[in-house]
């Protein structure tokens, strides 16, 4: 009789969170303020795991990243603070990059089923939403035209923010090799056509493939976490020379266009805002305060597209060398987490993800899900 309660509130638990999520993913793609229900995970659960669970069951790869987002959050605060540079954004922020490790942590102490029946859940959450929310698209006689004609239009009507959790299911399912969940994910992941998110996928699962399998010995745990790092290191210097206009003449002769078009004007984005907080990049400029210089400065830009180059502002460049080297140390639990933590890596370079509550939370479910199957870096 225990066991079947147990198993029927452990469902009654799952489904509840799939309507948290549905209600918010609908809210989102419609512009309703019913978006902010997902932000409703971390009290409710809160509540569920202190008046119905005796013993608490934490996984260890998201309270390690919950102790350094927390830790740099503080240390953040600290210099805000000496330097009277504290805002109400600051908390906000913390808040946004806090939630969905605090909601992962919640959900599988208080859900009662194995994590990859939770993410199977949630992807045909987002499957049936975004289905639905574009269902005229699936009637379009000139599907694939129009889809080929995005390669260079580089617009398409079914484009949305669903493509960033949909890549992370895409890697899943493919690795994993559950054939019809991949080819369904692949197809909705196309189709909500992020250019930059298509290009993350690709490129994590070929160097997974090319280093897991066909080179063993280079996918040994010790040399992925280098790789990792020396990866940040160079798009780091990357990123700098490509600010300061080193790579204008060469881009401009590849593409006839010139930097700041070629990226939809995120360039001067960044130009403007590293001169304006240049002398504040070892300990930070305070969390949140490159929202406020942008929402001041520019017509409909609010975010800097960077998540690198924002913590790097933000929080400092010492702040930054503790969370490349913890970030990855602490999430390179599987060699199978390798093309996630790609594609999650150029996502941080190019966009705003920390953000991006959907995101996240999938991305830490998936790290508990490959903590909990663990395979050898060498064979």
């Amino acid at each position: 009789m225990d066991k079947t309660l147990i198993v029927k509130k452990g469902s009654l638990l799952l489904w509840f969170l799939c309507l948290l999520v549905g209600v918010s993913a609908i809210a989102t793609n419609y512009g309703s303020s019913l978006r902010y229900t997902k932000y409703l995970i971390p009290p409710v659960f809160l509540l569920f795991a202190f008046f119905g669970i005796r013993k608490l069951k934490i996984y260890a790869s998201p309270l390690k990243n919950l102790l350094l987002f927390s830790s740099l959050i503080a240390l953040n605060l600290i210099v805000s603070i000496i330097s009277f540079d504290l805002s109400f954004r600051f908390f906000e922020e913390s808040l946004l990059i806090l939630l969905p490790i605090l909601s992962v942590i919640l959900i599988t102490t208080v859900i009662k089923k194995p994590v990859g029946v939770i993410l199977d859940h949630l992807f045909f959450v987002y499957a049936i939403i975004f289905i639905v929310t574009n269902i005229n698209f699936f009637f379009n006689v000139n599907i694939i035209n129009d889809f080929i004609l995005a390669l260079t239009t580089s617009t398409l009507k079914t484009e949305s923010w669903m493509a960033f959790p949909f890549g992370l299911f895409t890697i899943f399912y493919l690795i994993e090799k559950r054939k019809k969940r991949a080819i369904i994910s692949v197809i909705l992941f196309l189709l909500a056509f992020k250019r930059i998110s298509i290009l993350g996928a690709i490129l994590g699962l070929s160097i997974y493939w090319f280093f897991s399998i066909r080179n063993k010995r280079a996918s040994n745990k010790k040399n992925v976490y280098y790789w990792f790092i020396f990866l940040n290191f160079a798009l780091l210097i990357i990123v700098y020379n490509f600010i300061q206009g080193n790579f204008d003449e060469l881009i401009t002769n590849i593409t006839g266009i010139s930097p700041n078009w070629f990226t939809q004007g995120r360039l001067r984005v960044y130009t403007d805002t590293l001169n304006h907080f240049s002398s504040n990049l070892l300990f930070g400029n305070s969390l949140g305060s490159t929202n406020l210089f942008l929402t001041d400065n520019f017509e409909n830009i609010s975010f800097l597209h960077s998540d690198i180059l924002k913590i790097i502002i933000e929080m400092g460049f010492i702040s930054y060398l503790v969370w490349v080297f913890g970030f990855f140390k602490i999430n390179l639990v599987n060699k199978k987490v390798i093309p996630l933590l790609v594609f999650m890596n150029l996502l941080f370079l190019s966009d705003n993800v920390f953000i991006y509550f959907d995101t996240l939370f999938i991305f830490y479910l998936l790290i508990i899900y490959y903590s909990l199957h663990p395979k050898r870096y060498e064979v």
